[in-house]
């Protein structure tokens, strides 16, 4: 089975319906399947695939599909229907970003505040965390000491949406933060099963039963994970429609 899970291309054949659809030889799409997208060609349905702009690199497309779309469902973890896609459905939110300076966490950032973020924050985890205070601003958000006793009574009660990556503190000051409708998504939660430390793994065990059995707290576990789950809100013209 050939690998791949994304991919950028240009159209090579192409049936009656999918032309009904806009789409035609030649045109460059995007698509996630689940396998099979490092192949030279690649067989997708019509509603798997979107059209990328003449004016998108197709590295940038690729990022998109994986990078930008794991922050965009994170932070509509609990948006359903119309409003999912809808031109602001995080109008006044305040949104909290705990974890490193990765690409995910930055697409976050920047898909909160396209989507209508009031004010974002983000608590960098890194050891030379001040140097990336002025990036941070760059992206549009608040800057954050690393150590979550400087901002916990700050923040305590005003975010509607915290985003964590590092689950240094068990989640306990992102959970502090939020309101009484807010919502924390955990993230990289499957990466606590390669600690074969036992006595750790019992607290991390600890930690995502804590999380299973929370109604605030909603583990995201990437956009593989999704797909498996929910096909259907990759699909790309349903979604549109709806």
């Amino acid at each position: 089975m050939c690998p791949g899970i994304d991919c950028v291309g240009i159209i090579t054949s192409v049936g009656s319906s999918a032309i009904k659809c806009g789409l035609d030889l030649g045109d460059r799409v995007a698509a996630i399947s689940l396998n099979g997208c490092t192949a030279k060609y690649v067989k997708l349905k019509i509603e798997d695939v979107i059209k990328v702009p003449d004016d998108v690199d197709s590295a940038e497309a690729v990022i998109v599909l994986q990078t930008y779309v794991a922050a965009f469902q994170s932070l509509l973890t609990n948006v359903d229907g119309i409003n999912r896609y809808s031109r602001k459905p995080l109008k006044d939110d305040k949104v909290l970003v705990v974890g490193p300076f990765g690409v995910f966490e930055r697409a976050v950032v920047e898909v909160a505040l396209y989507l209508g973020a009031r004010k974002v924050y983000f608590s960098c985890i890194a050891r030379d965390q001040p140097s990336y205070d002025t990036s941070i601003r760059m992206l549009g958000a608040k800057p954050l000491s690393m150590d979550p006793d400087d901002w916990s009574d700050e923040l305590e009660g005003t975010i509607d949406i915290a985003i964590e990556s590092s689950c240094l503190d068990r989640y306990e000051h992102s959970y502090r933060s939020l309101t009484e409708d807010g919502i924390l998504i955990p993230t990289e939660m499957h990466d606590m099963d390669k600690n074969k430390d036992w006595l750790s793994g019992i607290e991390k065990g600890w930690v995502k039963t804590w999380a299973a059995m929370n109604p605030k707290c909603c583990p995201y576990d990437g956009v593989v994970e999704c797909y498996l789950r929910d096909r259907k809100q990759f699909m790309v013209r349903n979604n549109l429609r709806n």
